[in-house]
């Protein structure tokens, strides 16, 4: 069955990092504005590119991505936002939210039912 299932793509098997065994977790809530509303599909996937950002949307709200990223030290997120994001064209604007103290962390993103 599992077999079957990787074939057809209904899953598939991923090395996930155990955020317990981090020594300082810090999860990156980057909320991204686009200049102009043509570059937010430009923009996200140029996020959607980097190494370091693990989940990027595009939203309807108050801004027009979402990307998110796990990191060990404050300044990793400093130094991506300043020498990475900030550069990509069509980037007006990026607020961030940090998580510092995991409550919970499923490691399925959803269950499948």
């Amino acid at each position: 069955r599992l077999r079957r299932l990787i074939q057809t793509k209904t899953i598939r098997v991923s090395a996930v990092t155990n955020v317990a065994r981090l020594k300082n977790p810090i999860l990156a809530y980057l909320f991204i504005e686009a200049d102009e509303a043509f570059h937010i599909d430009a923009v996200a996937q140029a996020l959607a590119d980097l190494p370091q950002i693990s989940f990027v949307a595009t939203l309807l709200g108050r801004s027009d991505i979402l990307a998110m990223t796990l990191v060990e030290e404050g300044d990793q997120v400093t130094e991506l936002l300043h020498q990475t994001i900030d550069r990509i064209p069509g980037v007006h604007r990026v607020r961030y939210s940090l998580g510092q103290h995991f409550i919970k962390h499923d490691f399925r993103w959803c269950v499948l039912t």
